[in-house]
């Protein structure tokens, strides 16, 4: 759209146990890409990722990653 790509990467991105630190680092709002989802998983994500947050607001651990989902280079080294 508007002369923009997106390339998705072969795995899932889950930050969710990264939250915590994402927060910490000043991050107020978070984006779930359901471009490639179906309803249901959508509902399911948001859902997700909503109650990370309310564990992180409560002083808890939020939820782990999902098996088979990646963090993509988030936390890559830039060289």
């Amino acid at each position: 759209v508007h002369g923009r790509s997106r390339i998705y990467a072969g795995r899932p991105l889950d930050l969710t146990e990264h939250l915590p630190e994402l927060v910490g680092a000043g991050v107020r709002r978070a984006l779930v890409d359901a471009t490639l989802l179906d309803v249901d998983t959508c509902a399911a994500e948001v859902t997700r990722v909503r109650e990370a947050l309310v564990a992180i607001s409560r002083g808890q651990a939020p939820a782990r990653a999902l098996p088979g989902t990646t963090t993509g280079h988030l936390f890559s080294r830039v060289r």
